[in-house]
């Protein structure tokens, strides 16, 4: 059946368009099609129409599709009053470029256009059913795409067959509670590329009128870019409106074209705006993950925060210029994860190695702090913490006992300078003087060790050791001043002991004996630290 149609008129033309279009027939519509105001044309369910030109629907006028409609010229809508253009399923399958504009509401679209489709004009459109990806990409431009609370994507999506948000118009998704959903995006700058982001919320609120939007550019971040030589030439924004309390796992793929300046497998998934955050380091599949609890812009590269730091234990000195290694050795007692968890550090990282690698003195923890002067660096200021291995020649590394540390999930605001902080279980706590810096690798590196005035509150905390400026021990508690309470609190209860892992064993041999007062605790007495929140009640309050 041949229908060659342009409706004029509430009259008895529309009562014979409706009526052909009322049976389950396959009509072709080989004309424009203009359905003008206070004209209906509806099209009922099982009915398949094929327009062959474009379609147009002027204001007053409706379009209720119930079947399904291809388009294979333009869809034009100028009608702001009813913009819901029905439960059936529109098909775009031209040969050439196709446009979309006006306010429309879909239920189903199907694209299936080599050529691919854009959507123009001044208005977002919706789909409330199912956004079906065959064949060319859907350009956004400067318009939405909301996909409603009970939309889903189906078909083949590839770099042929996907959603472009690349302008300033955002693939949007309503939630209508905890769920996860894969945005079905990428770029045609030059070749084009698939990169796909799934979000998956584990909580949150999620109000009538919701949306999590999605943009992306085919280019490096400009902010992380200038901070690591390796980065991905592509970034993701995302907008949020009125999502609350959530925390939502994600996934960012990239492609192997998307690395420059290194391999992927030393990427990290970073948050660049309004503050830097770094997340999960690349596993495998070209993606890079985080859990989120705010969304701006996200892209891979390394590490913001891998540090070189170099601190000294006054206990553990060998009297040559290093530090013994004595304490891994009672293997028994030497704690293979991280022994901060406890007041007054209260941290609750779950860092953890066995076996413990060679070289390692024992376990400290680190803290980063922003301020514009190390004065006002108190624990409030803190962005980033960890437990790591301190090795005898003084560097502090991670977890393999080899590799540079690196913070994850670290967030600080750029105009702020960084200042570091080192504790340990029976030495006084530093805290660095001077900001610390980062190569053009994004590699932060600081050494306590090579002059006393580099760390904060100087002579206190710090002292020259067989030539390293070292961490004073004998503060047994941890409460950032030597005294007597030192004493009762562990030396006292563990004297005697050996072949252990004691906070009285303040020269680190694994034994709690006269030694650890005459070598250590004697010559410090009455020394207090350099770090800003000296007692631990201090800490217990301020630590976030």
């Amino acid at each position: 059946m041949k229908l060659n149609v342009q409706i004029q008129r509430m009259n008895l033309l529309r009562f014979i368009i409706m009526l052909c279009l009322a049976f389950s027939v396959t009509g072709y519509l080989c004309a424009a099609t203009h359905i003008l105001g206070s004209t209906t044309m509806k099209i009922l369910s099982g009915t398949t129409v094929t327009e062959m030109s474009n379609l147009l629907l002027d204001n007053g006028g409706i379009l209720d599709n119930q079947g399904t409609v291809t388009v294979k010229g333009n869809l034009s809508n100028t009608n702001t009053s009813s913009s819901n253009l029905g439960t059936g399923t529109y098909i775009f399958g031209g040969t050439t470029a196709q446009t979309i504009s006006g306010p429309n509401v879909f239920t189903n679209v199907t694209i299936s256009n080599s050529g691919g489709v854009s959507l123009i004009g001044s208005y977002d459109n919706t789909i409330n059913g199912v956004l079906t990806l065959n064949s060319g990409q859907l350009a956004l431009g400067t318009l939405n795409l909301l996909l409603g609370t009970a939309a889903t994507v189906a078909g083949t999506p590839s770099a042929g067959s996907m959603v472009v948000p690349t302008g300033t118009g955002e693939l949007r998704k309503s939630f209508a509670g905890i769920s996860s959903f894969t945005y079905p995006v990428g770029d045609n700058d030059g070749t084009a590329e698939y990169s796909p982001v799934t979000t998956n919320f584990t909580s949150g609120t999620f109000p009538v009128g919701n949306y999590l939007g999605v943009t992306l550019k085919n280019l490096p971040d400009p902010d992380v870019n200038l901070q690591a030589n390796l980065h991905l030439n592509r970034y993701w924004s995302f907008k949020n409106n009125t999502i609350s309390g959530y925390s939502c796992g994600l996934t960012l793929t990239f492609t192997d074209a998307d690395v420059v300046g290194g391999v992927k497998a030393d990427l990290v998934c970073i948050k660049s705006s309004p503050v830097l955050e770094t997340y999960d380091a690349y596993t495998s599949l070209n993606h890079l993950t985080g859990t989120v609890t705010d969304f701006s812009r996200f892209t891979g590269a390394r590490a913001g925060l891998t540090s070189n730091f170099f601190a000294f234990l006054e206990g553990a000195t060998d009297g040559a210029g290093g530090m013994t290694t004595i304490l891994p050795t009672f293997t028994s007692a030497f704690p293979t994860s991280q022994p901060y968890s406890g007041l007054p550090w209260s941290y609750s990282g779950t860092e953890s190695k066995n076996p413990i690698p060679a070289g390692v003195v024992d376990w400290v923890y680190l803290e980063l702090r922003q301020a514009t002067d190390p004065s006002l660096a108190n624990a409030s200021t803190i962005f980033a913490r960890r437990a790591a291995f301190l090795k005898s020649d003084g560097s502090i590394v991670d977890l393999n006992g080899t590799d540079s540390l690196r913070f994850y999930n670290a967030g600080y605001n750029h105009s702020n300078n960084v200042y570091l902080v080192v504790k340990h279980r029976n030495h006084l706590a530093i805290m660095s003087n001077n900001p610390v810096t980062s190569n053009l690798s994004g590699v932060y590196t600081y050494d306590f060790t090579d002059a006393g005035t580099k760390s904060y509150g100087y002579p206190n905390g710090i002292k020259l050791v067989h030539g390293k400026w070292s961490l004073i021990g004998g503060n047994g508690n941890a409460d950032a001043l030597v005294n007597t309470d030192d004493l009762s609190g562990s030396f006292n209860t563990q004297y005697g002991l050996t072949g252990g892992y004691f906070s009285g064993d303040f020269n680190m041999n694994g034994s709690v004996n006269t030694d650890d007062l005459s070598a250590i605790f004697n010559p410090n007495y009455g020394v207090t630290g350099g770090v800003g929140d000296h007692y631990s009640f201090i800490w217990q309050s301020m630590v976030p």
